[in-house]
């Protein structure tokens, strides 16, 4: 090995991930609580986690 030769490493090993984004986020069998439910972003992540097939508890002051 010469002065600017780097040493030989092995390649670092890819994660077993599903390709499909959706698979990914997998939320069936989970349980999410959601503050702020009502409203904005915790009535998008809501509808994210039901999506991705988790059940929501969601908590807000009010109902609209």
């Amino acid at each position: 090995m010469s002065l600017g030769e780097a040493p030989h490493r092995d390649p670092k090993p890819v994660p077993n991930t599903p390709s499909n984004v959706l698979e990914q986020f997998n939320m069936k069998g989970k349980v999410v609580a959601v503050n702020g439910a009502s409203d904005g972003i915790g009535l998008a992540v809501v509808e994210a986690m039901a999506e991705a097939g988790g059940k929501s508890s969601q908590d807000c002051r009010s109902m609209k």
